[in-house]
């Protein structure tokens, strides 16, 4: 299966042809749970529009077709493996809490084949290599167009980190309480500490606030007031992926990287890590996240010339969190159930950053 899926789009009309095959393989799945049934789940190619005859993916819809055991088909791994190419969630077997299990089978449920025929049938390596950069599915990308996946890889890491966590709770503890007369202000004073890439970063909170299907409280109409009043440029709205990321995107990003090798990366990673120790997080919360990417990054960093760089950076942070948990300790008892875990979180980065340094302090 493996072999099939490195051939990537050569292999997708023999994989499309044999999903309807119910040749039984060795793998039978079914023990052990209480509940079993067959699904119709399917991740479409167009996400926007799933297409007749088959259900959202991870859906949690119950059927009563249900089954003992079951032994997966040959068709179900060509649905498996068609996923894998083209960067779908096309799962023949996934676990749904609790202790139960559902079953996509195109063989069993004929649907399935019919839907991936449509979407996937003569796809052209040009579609799926723009099709991968522009969803950033960063892995197959590397792996199936190596050059353009480093060059859009390098691109992403090129981008200035921000701490989302924190401008949302500036809005919601800060700006949104504020009398509509001081919110300029605040909002400046705001922007003065933290860098105008901020501005961004707001924009993009408070966009996400003001078109939630389902606000809380009054914060879809807060959200909505503070973009025509303080942000009245009536410029389009602004997306995510642009010059900024958050430090868990950027993180998550890196995290996809540990497979893959090439010239320049370390620089690369050299520059995100240094982009993450110079901005300002706007609270514990964004120094969590930020120590996150600052480790992330280090991992494939390690054994670099950039080592006593990173030690030293540590160093810091670990008198920093130190400060961190000493006051999170004291007022854990009358923080609000929300704040109370800061202590094991601070605990969790402290851990990870004492060992880092103990490493390279014994070396």
């Amino acid at each position: 299966m493996a072999a099939l899926v490195s051939r990537g789009v050569e292999a997708l009309p023999d994989l499309l042809e044999h999903l309807s095959d119910s040749r039984p393989t060795k793998l039978v799945v079914g023990q052990g749970f209480m509940g079993k049934w067959f699904g119709s789940e399917y991740d479409p190619r167009n996400r926007g529009q799933a297409p007749s005859g088959v259900d959202r993916p991870f859906g949690t819809s119950f059927s009563d077709d249900g089954f003992s055991t079951y032994t997966l088909k040959v068709g179900d791994l060509c649905y498996v493996a068609i996923g894998q190419i083209v960067g779908r969630n096309l799962l023949a077997v996934r676990y749904q809490p609790t202790l139960c299990l559902v079953v996509n089978s195109p063989v069993h449920r004929p649907s399935l084949a019919q839907a991936a025929r449509a979407d996937w049938s003569g796809l052209t390596k040009d579609e799926h290599r723009r099709q991968l950069a522009a969803e950033g599915a960063i892995e197959p990308l590397l792996f199936y167009y190596p050059v353009q996946g480093c060059a859009t890889v390098g691109r992403l890491l090129d981008r200035d980190v921000y701490d989302d966590a924190g401008i949302y709770g500036f809005l919601v503890d800060d700006l949104f309480p504020a009398p509509t007369s001081d919110q300029a202000r605040i909002l400046s004073k705001f922007l003065a500490e933290h860098g105008p890439k901020y501005r961004a970063g707001l924009r993009l909170a408070l966009q996400d606030l003001a078109t939630r299907q389902n606000p809380y409280g009054n914060e879809q109409v807060q959200a909505k007031g503070i973009l025509r009043s303080l942000f009245s440029d009536n410029a389009p709205s602004i997306k995510m992926g642009g010059a900024i990321v958050t430090y868990r995107d950027q993180q998550a990003l890196v995290a996809n990287l540990s497979a893959f090798e090439w010239q320049g990366l370390d620089t690369e990673l050299w520059g995100v890590f240094q982009k993450a120790a110079a901005d300002s997080p706007c609270g514990i919360s964004g120094r969590l996240y930020r120590a996150d990417l600052e480790l992330e990054c280090a991992k494939l960093l390690a054994h670099t010339e950039r080592d006593a760089e990173i030690t030293a950076r540590f160093r810091k942070e670990i008198t920093a969190f130190e400060g961190d948990d000493a006051e999170a300790q004291a007022v854990q008892g009358s923080l609000p159930r929300g704040n109370a875990g800061f202590h094991f979180a601070i605990t969790q980065r402290l851990d990870q950053l004492r060992k880092w340094v103990a490493q390279r302090s014994s070396g």
